[in-house]
């Protein structure tokens, strides 16, 4: 345990150190520190697993709505919109074993690839910026910039396969307020913004998370639990017509 802690105090001494020059920018991985240390360093790595409810709304198109999520330590997700409010199936979609897979009434039954499953298995971790390796080929701080008013340092994420996308990380304490992310097919950027940030057991959690772009929506979380013990029976398999992971 006091090892433990004390690597959380180190990362948190060099979250905290970022440059005195002015006009010099921190590295990526100074930032992703401080991000860290912001959502509550080491009470993440306790969250063995969450359940998520949430309203979903999206105004373009009539619909107010809830929903449900679910997470698994290391890499499993799965959420659920229900749309059968406006006469049609449910939307879907979940990651296990690093496949990532979507359901939904517009396109069907699908695998994901390229940045589409990048940015899906990044959402199966509540902190994805400190193994942001797995996901990217690299990271750099590239400017300063204002998110609603707060000044953030921006981080461009690029791999090789796909398009970069970038975040906005308060300077001040070191949350993501925003995430720039690509839309080839629309030939657009959506902007994911996160707010409304309140702790759940120790963890820094976005309350509410708004996209601007196409097809515009917003989710609010309207509970949050971690370490629970009713997640359903096989909620994070790949429904009929996915390969499962292998060695499951």
């Amino acid at each position: 345990m006091t090892g433990r802690t004390t690597l959380w105090a180190a990362g948190l001494c060099a979250a905290l150190a970022l440059p005195a020059t002015a006009g010099e920018l921190p590295t990526a991985d100074a930032v992703f520190a401080k991000h860290r240390a912001a959502i509550g360093g080491a009470a993440v790595d306790k969250v063995r697993n969450a359940a998520l409810d949430f309203n979903f709304s999206l105004p373009g198109m009539g619909i107010a709505t809830t929903g449900k999520a679910y997470m698994e330590a290391p890499g499993k997700a799965y959420m659920m919109i229900d749309l059968t409010t406006v006469g049609v199936p449910n939307h879907e979609d979940g990651v296990s074993g690093g496949v990532a897979w979507q359901n939904s009434p517009q396109t069907g039954l699908r695998v994901l690839d390229g940045l589409e499953k990048r940015m899906a298995l990044q959402r199966s971790r509540l902190d994805p910026f400190s193994s942001w390796k797995d996901f990217w080929d690299k990271a750099e701080t590239v400017a300063e910039e204002e998110v609603a008013g707060t000044p953030c340092y921006k981080v461009v994420l690029t791999a090789a396969d796909g398009p970069p996308v970038s975040g906005c990380f308060a300077k001040s304490t070191g949350l993501l307020l925003q995430m720039a992310v690509p839309v080839p097919q629309a030939g657009a950027t959506v902007l994911v913004k996160t707010s409304d940030f309140r702790p759940v057991d120790g963890v820094m959690m976005a309350h509410r998370i708004d996209q601007e772009g196409p097809m515009p929506f917003t989710i609010e979380y309207t509970r949050i639990r971690f370490n629970v013990d009713d997640i359903p029976p096989g909620r994070f398999d790949p429904p009929a017509g996915i390969a499962a992971p292998a060695g499951r």
